[in-house]
Order: structure tokens, then sequence, then C-alpha cells
């Protein structure tokens, strides 16, 4: 994909401040690169990722936007808790118990050859 400027993080966020938005949250499969690596923060970025999980209580991957990342050890935990542990459970207290958001990125979704399992999801 050829760069385009508008593309950029940094001006996606400037953008979406001058159309009117208080916060912005820009997510990527299990990377926070987008926040972490830009020289350009505003008070309106907030530091967010989606978490890819494959906890085995529950059969199939989840995604998990986790939003309101604190710092870079919270961050490093949350993958940690998501790739080495397995454990959606931990993750999410442990994403709460840091003051962040999770949500459930489209929980009726699981990858081609999965089924869906949305009663262990919730």
């Amino acid at each position: 994909m050829p760069f385009l400027k508008k593309n950029e993080p940094a001006e996606i966020v400037k953008n979406a401040q001058e159309s009117g938005a208080d916060f912005v949250a820009i997510t990527d499969h299990d990377t926070d690169k987008a926040y972490t690596t830009s020289t350009n923060k505003t008070n309106a970025w907030i530091w967010s990722n989606e978490i890819e999980i494959f906890d085995k209580r529950i059969g199939h991957p989840i995604h998990l936007g986790v939003h309101n990342i604190k710092n870079e050890e919270v961050s490093k935990q949350l993958m940690y808790l998501a790739k080495k542990k397995r454990d959606a459970q931990k993750l999410i207290s442990y994403a709460f118990d840091n003051d962040a958001t999770v949500i459930a990125n489209h929980p009726w979704w699981a990858p081609k050859g999965y089924t869906v399992n949305s009663v262990r999801v919730w």
C-alpha cells in the first residue's frame, strides 16, 4: 500500500480533533506502536491495543480492545498475559486494576475453522 500522510496515526488523531472528537483510540492487532512510536501525541489520543488471545476455556481466539493503557509496563504485561499465559480473565482483571477499559471486539466472530462460543466469551 502506498504511503499516504492522511493514514499516519498522528494525522488521524489531528483530523479527528479538527472534526470535533474529544478522544481518539487507534488499535491494530497485537501492537500499540501507533501510539508508542509517535512523536505527536496529544491529550486526546488514548493509548490502546486490540489484543488477540486464545484462552483454552473459550476454545477460539478472541480480540479484546484495551484502552487507556497507562505505561509501557502495563502494555507489556497485557501482552504477556495474552500470549504466554493465554488467560483472558487475568488479562481483563489486570487491565481493570490498572484503570484500563476492556471491550470484547466482535464477540460473535471466530477465525475460520473455529466455532463461536459466545457463552464462554462472556
